[in-house]
């Protein structure tokens, strides 16, 4: 199984090239995600494993946990893969979970535009409202923001921000949101908004796309304005268009070819890194 590992902002992911999807698709993001080696070789964990359906461009999702959903880094990286291939053209679209995107390539750099920023199903107010939540033995309060995912972004200062591992996991799994949501913490400074999250289905990652929307929708970014958003792994852009539809850009890599082979339940691969996309 022919493997491509790219990543966005430190975002990385596996993308798979085929015709029809995988039966086995959830198990084989549990066992490709969480990284394998052989006696030579290293492929390390990634955040998700995505299936790049060619006709029509189609991306399918799946966390390290298995379960599937959207994600706006890697369709930005999937963009310029499938551009490479000849899949696909600047300014065409890519199916989603969350519908048809609308991509731009330009060299590493690639933007969609994901449309309007919405409140969370069932919660008409989550988006101008602040959400609160007792947990830990404190008060929280945050905004629910749902871009092709659920979001609940918190603006904190620094040491709040710093226990994204002891609240994440509990603001995840909260039964406010019964699908679970990935949670922001948000940081606003002079020219960017310094941010960590935690993913459900994935745990801490170094960026998140559809996370960097919602926050910029969250800090009630404007028509013709860009948000710049400082993660970990790197700086993600958000600007708004006139209409109202919010658009994410940054820069994308490549970072290897791999060859997955199960092999009596044990994972061995061979790193061809370096070689054609």
């Amino acid at each position: 199984m022919e493997l491509i590992r790219m990543s966005a902002a430190g975002n990385a992911f596996y993308f798979h090239l085929a015709e029809i999807m995988a039966e086995n698709a959830p198990a084989l993001a549990q066992a490709i995600c969480a990284g394998w080696s052989d006696t030579d070789q290293r492929a390390a964990a990634s955040d998700g494993l995505i299936f790049a359906l060619s006709d029509p461009p189609t991306q399918r999702m799946f966390n390290p946990d298995g379960s599937e959903g959207m994600c706006a880094n890697g369709l930005r990286c999937l963009a310029h893969l499938l551009e490479r291939r000849g899949h696909f053209a600047s300014g065409d679209c890519i199916e989603t979970s969350d519908g048809p995107k609308r991509l731009r390539v330009a060299a590493d750099d690639v933007e969609v535009e994901m449309g309007e920023a919405r409140p969370l199903p069932e919660m008409p107010d989550s988006l101008v409202e602040p959400l609160r939540i007792r947990i830990a033995g404190e008060t929280l309060s945050g905004y629910g923001v749902f871009v092709g995912n659920p979001h609940y972004v918190i603006f904190a200062d620094e040491l709040l921000q710093a226990r994204v591992a002891e609240l994440g996991p509990l603001l995840a799994a909260h039964p406010l949101f019964p699908a679970g949501v990935n949670v922001e913490f948000a940081v606003k400074r002079a020219d960017q908004i310094g941010v960590r999250v935690w993913e459900r289905g994935v745990g801490e990652t170094l960026s998140c796309g559809t996370g960097a929307v919602a926050v910029a929708a969250a800090a009630g970014i404007a028509p013709g304005e860009t948000r710049k958003l400082l993660y970990p792994g790197g700086e993600l852009n958000v600007r708004m268009s006139n209409n109202g539809s919010l658009h994410l850009a940054g820069a994308i890599r490549c970072e290897g070819c791999f060859e997955y082979t199960p092999d009596n339940g044990h994972r061995d691969a061979e790193n061809r890194a370096g070689g054609p996309m």
